[in-house]
């Protein structure tokens, strides 16, 4: 009888366990598994209600081992439900949940080994360890933070009085633009009037060079006609111009159907006398009167030039010596020095009105700029205004990346040719609650037969400007790591992120 109440105790105290587990921080008896937000829901009693309130069960129910609730509430601490989770203290790092199939599956989840509580294997305590690691390296990230945060009020203070100089200078260069128009229409009118008082006194002279410049061709095409025109029939052969011109009639080149065998050895001055020659004889004028001559005089007169450097040439090269004397070129028109002063103040007027139109061209551009630069999202506080155009490289063992912040993504062979652009400055591409924390660059260079391709460039807090990482996920689209102090959040922001927990 005595044993059997021993055996009695012995079994209900260990029921006891399997059921419930202390946790040390609420000091409250709780079933093993329970997540302690959700103590009150298992606050024992006689019944247990499902946590999606579609069924009431024997408080005595809980953790046996067999699933009752839809939603695995009643079984946080055995696996016999899929969708339940259980919850692991792992005292000296971060609690977790995981799924309750996990449970006595003899893999050590939990790093306190509680998951394992009756499988029979032995799982180290190692949340001591992975808890120092990660106090050291959240205390590294806190130093990384600080200095890049300390860094960020630096740029925001910057990028403050950036905006403001900007906004200064774009208000300073509408002004000039607006002085340099006005001062434009003043020199478009002094221009006009300078080159109204120089038409009006070339005018005169001009005409009367014209004259005396149609007058000497005339007599100098007759000239040359006589002296061209064997037959006397007042006209110009082929064969009569390269007879003057020193050549054999028809025999310029050699025939046709002997061309491509020859080509290397026929001169090159012939083949461009040959070009010429088509250009005075074009279809239809097989014979060039006075009116044709003195139309195609210059045409003819380089020709014969032309002609008469091919034949020195020669001589030259047989230790002869001519002198062949060049047509004259008709001078232009000659202006009296009233007229001359006009040219120039013309010529003055014209130039000034030019730089004008220059500066002012400039001016529209650097507004331009100025506007696009003052219409750029740089995040709350301005802190990566001073950033912009900022560049940054990673080399890798095939290539080298490069980001220029708000401009351009490339990559590079390592020996610095082949330059590919994998995207030009788009938009922030971040998530509503933390916009800056992602920039897209788009429109790079198209892929063989695929996209333009594209860059995502994730930005984390940094002590200094850095690409960190470089992949290429998809075809043609790009991902870049970058680290920037303008990316550093307030330390009582990371502080509050850093103690959440996630259910």
């Amino acid at each position: 009888m005595m044993i059997t109440r021993y055996l009695f105790v012995f079994i209900l105290f260990h029921n006891l366990f399997v059921l419930f587990a202390e946790d040390s921080s609420t000091k409250t008896l709780l079933p093993r598994g329970v997540y302690p937000q959700l103590a009150s829901f298992y606050s024992g009693g006689e019944t247990f209600a499902c946590l999606d309130g579609n069924k009431v069960i024997p408080f005595n129910q809980v953790n046996d081992d067999y699933c009752d609730c839809a939603d695995g509430s009643d079984e946080p601490g055995t696996a016999a439900c899929r969708n339940g989770k259980f919850y692991c203290s792992n005292y000296g790092y971060k609690p977790s949940l995981i799924p309750s199939s996990r449970v006595n599956d003899y893999i050590c989840d939990c790093c306190d080994g509680s998951d394992e509580w009756d499988s029979g294997i032995e799982c180290p305590n190692i949340c001591e360890a992975l808890g120092s690691e990660a106090r050291s390296e959240a205390k590294q990230r806190r130093v990384t933070h600080e200095a890049g945060w300390r860094k960020r009020e630096e740029l925001a203070l910057e990028g403050k009085k950036i905006m403001e100089e900007k906004t200064k200078e774009l208000e300073k260069q509408k002004g000039e633009l607006s002085s340099l128009e006005q001062r434009k229409l003043e020199m478009e009118e002094a221009k006009n009037v300078a080159e109204k008082l120089e038409s009006d006194a070339k005018r005169e002279v001009d005409e009367q060079w014209e004259i005396e410049k149609n007058r000497k061709l005339t007599e100098k095409a007759e000239n040359l006609l006589k002296q061209i025109d064997n037959d006397g029939n007042g006209k110009i052969s082929n064969d009569e111009l390269r007879i003057y011109a020193g050549l054999e009639p028809q025999k310029l080149l050699p025939p046709e159907n002997k061309l491509n065998e020859e080509s290397e050895n026929v001169d090159n001055n012939l083949l461009e006398l040959e070009e010429m020659l088509k250009g005075i004889f074009v279809e239809g004028n097989e014979n060039i009167d006075l009116e044709i001559l003195k139309n195609k005089f210059k045409n003819i007169n380089d020709f014969l030039i032309k002609c008469a450097e091919k034949k020195q040439k020669e001589n030259e090269e047989d230790g002869k010596e001519e002198n062949e004397e060049k047509e004259d070129e008709i001078d232009g028109p000659k202006y009296d020095e009233e007229t001359q002063k006009l040219i120039e103040n013309a010529n003055i007027a014209r130039k000034e009105f030019e730089e004008v139109e220059s500066q002012i061209g400039q001016f529209q551009d650097d507004i331009r700029n100025s506007e696009q630069f003052l219409n750029q999202e740089y995040g709350t506080d301005y802190a990566w205004a001073p950033l912009k155009g900022q560049c940054a490289e990673l080399t890798t063992t095939q290539y080298t990346y490069k980001i220029c912040l708000f401009d351009r993504t490339i990559q590079k062979d390592r020996n610095g040719h082949n330059e590919v652009d994998l995207g030009h400055w788009g938009n922030w591409s971040g998530p509503e609650i933390n916009k800056f924390s992602l920039q897209k660059y788009e429109h790079g260079q198209s892929c063989w037969n695929g996209p333009e391709r594209s860059t995502l460039v994730e930005l984390v807090c940094g002590a200094e400007l850095e690409l960190v990482e470089a992949s290429e996920p998809a075809k043609c689209e790009y991902k870049f790591l970058v680290r920037a102090p303008a990316a550093c959040q307030d330390l009582k922001e990371m502080d509050v992120g850093e103690s959440h927990f996630e259910l």
